[in-house]
Protein backbone atom coordinates (compact mmCIF):
# COMPACT_ATOMS: atom_id res chain seq x y z
CA UNK A 1 0.00 0.00 0.00
CA UNK A 2 2.89 2.54 1.05
CA UNK A 3 4.81 1.85 -2.95
CA UNK A 4 0.95 2.16 -4.31
CA UNK A 5 0.64 5.89 -2.50
CA UNK A 6 4.06 6.80 -2.90
CA UNK A 7 4.00 5.84 -6.55
CA UNK A 8 0.54 8.00 -7.04
CA UNK A 9 2.32 11.09 -5.31
CA UNK A 10 5.62 10.46 -7.85
CA UNK A 11 2.81 10.76 -10.79
CA UNK A 12 1.35 13.54 -9.83
CA UNK A 13 4.81 15.70 -8.97
CA UNK A 14 6.14 14.84 -12.43
CA UNK A 15 2.61 15.17 -14.12
CA UNK A 16 2.51 19.03 -12.75
CA UNK A 17 5.83 19.94 -13.59
CA UNK A 18 5.72 22.98 -16.69
CA UNK A 19 6.65 21.59 -20.23
CA UNK A 20 8.99 23.36 -22.51
CA UNK A 21 7.35 24.80 -25.97
CA UNK A 22 8.88 24.73 -28.94
CA UNK A 23 9.19 28.47 -30.48
CA UNK A 24 9.25 28.65 -34.11
CA UNK A 25 11.89 30.83 -35.66
CA UNK A 26 11.07 34.25 -36.57
CA UNK A 27 13.34 36.08 -39.13
CA UNK A 28 14.61 39.32 -38.26
CA UNK A 29 15.02 42.30 -40.87
CA UNK A 30 17.17 45.28 -40.12
CA UNK A 31 15.53 48.68 -40.48
CA UNK A 32 17.48 49.39 -43.01
CA UNK A 33 15.56 46.79 -45.32
CA UNK A 34 12.60 47.53 -43.89
CA UNK A 35 12.56 51.17 -44.49
CA UNK A 36 14.05 50.40 -47.83
CA UNK A 37 11.36 51.34 -50.75
CA UNK A 38 11.67 49.21 -53.28
CA UNK A 39 9.82 49.44 -56.65
CA UNK A 40 12.20 47.85 -59.04
CA UNK A 41 9.56 45.02 -59.66
CA UNK A 42 6.93 47.91 -61.49
CA UNK A 43 9.94 48.59 -64.18
CA UNK A 44 8.92 44.96 -65.44
CA UNK A 45 5.50 44.75 -65.27
CA UNK A 46 3.59 45.34 -69.04
CA UNK A 47 0.01 46.95 -69.21
CA UNK A 48 -1.76 45.34 -72.22
CA UNK A 49 -5.30 46.68 -73.07
CA UNK A 50 -7.17 43.81 -74.50
CA UNK A 51 -9.02 44.58 -77.74
CA UNK A 52 -13.44 45.45 -77.21
CA UNK A 53 -16.44 46.29 -79.10
CA UNK A 54 -20.08 45.65 -79.60
CA UNK A 55 -19.14 41.89 -80.07
CA UNK A 56 -16.14 41.67 -77.60
CA UNK A 57 -17.01 42.53 -73.94
CA UNK A 58 -15.98 40.61 -71.44
CA UNK A 59 -18.47 40.29 -68.40
CA UNK A 60 -16.32 39.62 -64.82
CA UNK A 61 -12.90 37.63 -65.96
CA UNK A 62 -12.61 35.03 -63.20
CA UNK A 63 -9.55 32.86 -65.59
CA UNK A 64 -6.79 34.48 -66.87
CA UNK A 65 -3.29 32.87 -68.57
CA UNK A 66 -0.90 34.12 -70.94
CA UNK A 67 0.16 31.39 -73.10
CA UNK A 68 4.03 31.87 -73.66
CA UNK A 69 4.15 29.25 -76.48
CA UNK A 70 1.50 31.27 -78.68
CA UNK A 71 2.14 34.54 -77.80
CA UNK A 72 -1.67 34.95 -75.85
CA UNK A 73 -3.98 35.55 -73.84
CA UNK A 74 -6.75 33.30 -72.85
CA UNK A 75 -9.75 34.74 -70.55
CA UNK A 76 -12.87 33.18 -69.46
CA UNK A 77 -15.48 35.20 -68.11
CA UNK A 78 -18.56 34.64 -65.79
CA UNK A 79 -20.83 33.20 -68.68
CA UNK A 80 -18.21 30.82 -69.56
CA UNK A 81 -16.64 32.14 -72.68
CA UNK A 82 -13.35 31.68 -73.65
CA UNK A 83 -11.33 34.75 -75.73
CA UNK A 84 -8.41 34.08 -76.89
CA UNK A 85 -6.35 37.63 -77.35
CA UNK A 86 -2.69 37.90 -79.28
CA UNK A 87 0.02 39.46 -77.24
CA UNK A 88 -1.02 42.93 -78.22
CA UNK A 89 -4.32 42.82 -76.65
CA UNK A 90 -5.94 42.44 -80.59
CA UNK A 91 -8.98 40.11 -80.16
CA UNK A 92 -8.14 36.63 -82.11
CA UNK A 93 -11.21 34.58 -81.72
CA UNK A 94 -14.18 33.29 -78.94
CA UNK A 95 -16.08 30.70 -77.69
CA UNK A 96 -19.45 32.22 -77.72
CA UNK A 97 -21.25 30.55 -81.03
CA UNK A 98 -19.80 27.31 -79.33
CA UNK A 99 -22.02 27.56 -76.09
CA UNK A 100 -25.14 25.21 -76.29
CA UNK A 101 -26.67 21.76 -76.87
CA UNK A 102 -25.30 20.30 -80.27
CA UNK A 103 -22.74 17.96 -80.38
CA UNK A 104 -20.07 20.16 -81.25
CA UNK A 105 -20.94 22.79 -78.42
CA UNK A 106 -20.63 23.12 -74.74
CA UNK A 107 -23.09 24.07 -72.43
CA UNK A 108 -21.55 24.47 -69.42
CA UNK A 109 -17.15 25.31 -68.84
CA UNK A 110 -15.45 25.36 -65.28
CA UNK A 111 -11.90 25.19 -66.83
CA UNK A 112 -10.03 26.01 -70.20
CA UNK A 113 -6.65 24.98 -70.98
CA UNK A 114 -4.16 25.56 -73.91
CA UNK A 115 -2.75 22.22 -75.07
CA UNK A 116 0.27 22.69 -76.53
CA UNK A 117 0.96 18.99 -78.04
CA UNK A 118 -2.43 19.62 -80.08
CA UNK A 119 -2.41 23.07 -80.50
CA UNK A 120 -5.70 23.28 -79.56
CA UNK A 121 -8.28 24.84 -76.23
CA UNK A 122 -9.55 22.19 -74.02
CA UNK A 123 -12.65 23.42 -72.19
CA UNK A 124 -13.73 20.96 -68.84
CA UNK A 125 -17.61 20.16 -68.79
CA UNK A 126 -18.75 18.95 -65.45
CA UNK A 127 -22.34 18.04 -67.05
CA UNK A 128 -23.34 14.17 -66.73
CA UNK A 129 -20.10 12.40 -66.10
CA UNK A 130 -17.91 15.14 -67.43
CA UNK A 131 -16.02 16.23 -70.72
CA UNK A 132 -13.45 17.97 -72.53
CA UNK A 133 -14.24 19.67 -75.57
CA UNK A 134 -11.48 20.23 -77.83
CA UNK A 135 -11.06 23.67 -80.04
CA UNK A 136 -8.57 24.81 -81.99
CA UNK A 137 -7.66 28.38 -81.48
CA UNK A 138 -9.92 29.67 -83.64
CA UNK A 139 -13.09 27.32 -82.13
CA UNK A 140 -13.81 25.21 -84.71
CA UNK A 141 -14.59 21.79 -83.19
CA UNK A 142 -12.06 19.30 -82.79
CA UNK A 143 -13.10 16.25 -80.70
CA UNK A 144 -15.62 15.86 -77.42
CA UNK A 145 -13.58 13.81 -74.88
CA UNK A 146 -16.05 11.89 -72.95
CA UNK A 147 -14.72 11.29 -69.33
CA UNK A 148 -15.03 7.52 -67.75
CA UNK A 149 -15.55 8.73 -64.29
CA UNK A 150 -16.06 6.00 -60.70
CA UNK A 151 -19.05 5.79 -59.20
CA UNK A 152 -19.19 8.99 -56.65
CA UNK A 153 -16.60 11.13 -58.32
CA UNK A 154 -17.76 15.00 -58.39
CA UNK A 155 -15.78 17.74 -59.78
CA UNK A 156 -16.42 20.93 -60.71
CA UNK A 157 -16.43 24.92 -58.99
CA UNK A 158 -15.39 28.25 -60.39
CA UNK A 159 -12.04 28.33 -60.76
CA UNK A 160 -10.39 31.04 -59.15
CA UNK A 161 -7.25 31.33 -60.33
CA UNK A 162 -4.71 33.54 -62.30
CA UNK A 163 -1.15 32.19 -63.97
CA UNK A 164 1.14 32.54 -66.39
CA UNK A 165 2.94 29.96 -68.16
CA UNK A 166 2.55 27.04 -71.03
Amino acid sequence: MKNISLFIVMALLFSCTPTEKETKAIDVISWENALKNDTSFLESIDIVPLETDNDILVKTPYLFQYIKAIDAFLLMDSRQIVYVFDGNGKHRSNSSSCIGEGPKEYSMAVDAEYNPYTNSIELYNVAGKGSIHCYDLHFHWKQTIKLNQEAGFTAGGKCERTHAGS
